[in-house]
């Protein structure tokens, strides 16, 4: 085989198609059978047979001023207070799915909804424009990120296919 310009012996070729079925499989583990996602589902799987919770038409939110007056009565250090304070128990919420309790998958709506609209205030505080730049910034940032896992994953294929073959 040749890999990048360079010739490879039988053995050396054994290695790296080895090495990068390791790699493929290190990378199924984390994104197909990611033990968090498997809680999350085995939780709300359970909750849901349990009736702790039902699948709603989403009210999108509409209280941009609402939003803004409790923003502006509390001010950014007792939000961001505050969000820090959300995100702790979030993380309680997420804690609790993950040792089975499926009544958390309930809490986590719960404290999703915290965290946002604590969020959402900061957002108005630091300026809507300024932020959302950032988030574009970072969504099209991971979208890339995905598109080149994806790209390197099917080239890995492609090398053990050919390979194999």
């Amino acid at each position: 085989m040749i890999l990048n310009g360079k010739w490879m012996s039988e053995p050396e070729t054994q290695a790296y198609v080895s090495e990068l079925e390791t790699k493929i499989k290190k990378l199924e583990e984390k994104y197909y059978s990611d033990e968090n996602e498997q809680s999350f589902r085995q939780g709300y799987n359970e909750g849901y047979k349990k009736g702790f919770y039902s699948a709603r038409k989403s009210n999108s939110l509409k209280y941009p001023k609402e939003l803004q007056t409790i923003a502006n009565h509390y001010g950014f250090t007792s939000q961001a207070d505050m969000l820090i304070e959300e995100s702790a128990e979030f993380t309680q919420a997420v804690n609790k799915l993950r040792r089975g309790d499926c009544k958390a998958y309930k809490n986590i709506k719960e404290e999703v909804a915290d965290v946002l609209v604590v969020a959402l205030q900061l957002r108005l505080l630091l300026g809507i424009k300024d932020i959302d730049s950032v988030i574009y910034s970072k969504v099209k940032r991971q979208l890339d990120r995905i598109d080149n896992e994806d790209q390197l994953t099917e080239k890995v294929k492609q090398v053990i296919d050919n390979d194999r073959s």
